[in-house]
């Protein structure tokens, strides 16, 4: 019996990645019949349901993982996601598609790329809806860099080192991928990939092991370099060119914290389920 869970687990996962809830749902069923304290299904049937929009057979499947496991931190992360869209009248809609995750997605690259917590989070009825593997973009605001989704919700921001050092790699023509990574409504995690550097920054590595050590030696090479054109162009009477680099620098080097200003977001209300109606409840 042993083996033919593992088979039927395996094709539930198998639909779930193909965004096939109504199999993934059934499959997980016969195993409970099978295997009544299998956690995996219990906590597979509370995603599938909560992909389908069903927030009530969501939690209850949730609800029986935890009478298994207790301390289980999936099925109270997500039971507190379905509280929050209760409360806010959220309305969710079937998820017949979703994230495709790429396996080397998170595959971590030293110098490359960096999993960052996020600060000053933004409202929990968006980060409750955040997916892993989800894209997600940066956005330079003032002397920070703020993460929003593709629609443009605040998330959060990435701490000042974080900030202060991209800002410059991005005003260096560098690109970058951003994904989420892990989210819950008290914290976010993003994945920061480096895609393509500038040529202005291209000796130095987008995130080395000490970002603060690092950043001030790229800072005053630059203004040293700076100086050094100044100082030939002021012999050549053509003191013009090269001006107002310093001036970013100098903003660069007095990063300041400021208050967030994040998004208010509204989510409409939810349509009541009927319990009744579902054909694979037990």
């Amino acid at each position: 019996m042993e083996l033919e869970i593992e088979q039927l687990h395996k094709k539930a996962v198998d639909a779930a990645l193909d965004f096939n809830w109504d199999t993934a749902i059934r499959i997980n069923l016969q195993i409970i019949k099978l295997d009544n304290n299998y956690i995996d299904a219990y906590l597979s049937l509370g995603y599938a349901y909560l992909e389908t929009g069903r927030l009530t057979h969501a939690k209850k499947y949730y609800r029986e993982a935890l009478k298994i496991d207790p301390a289980n931190m999936i099925a109270h992360n997500n039971i507190d996601k379905i509280s929050i869209l209760s409360k806010k009248g959220s309305k969710i809609s079937p998820s017949k598609n979703g994230v495709e995750l790429d396996p080397d997605i998170f595959m971590n690259i030293r110098g490359k790329t960096k999993v960052i917590s996020l600060l000053n989070l933004g409202q929990p009825e968006i980060l409750v809806k955040l997916k892993i593997g989800e894209k997600v973009d940066l956005k330079v605001k003032k002397r920070r860099i703020e993460v929003r989704t593709k629609e443009g919700d605040y998330i959060g921001a990435l701490p000042d080192d974080i900030s202060k050092r991209l800002i410059f790699f991005l005003d260096g023509k560098s690109e970058y991928t951003t994904y989420i990574k892990a989210a819950t409504k008290n914290s976010v995690d993003v994945f920061i990939k480096e895609e393509r550097k500038g040529k202005k920054v291209s000796d130095y590595l987008s995130f080395p092991d000490n970002i603060q050590d690092d950043l001030k030696k790229l800072i005053g090479k630059d203004e040293d370099t700076h100086e050094e054109t100044v100082s030939d162009d002021s012999q050549s009477d053509d003191s013009d060119e090269g001006t107002g680099e310093e001036d970013v620098f100098n903003e660069l080097d007095h990063l300041e914290s400021e208050p967030e200003d994040s998004d208010e977001s509204f989510l409409s209300q939810i349509e009541p389920e009927n319990d009744d109606d579902d054909e694979y409840d037990e």
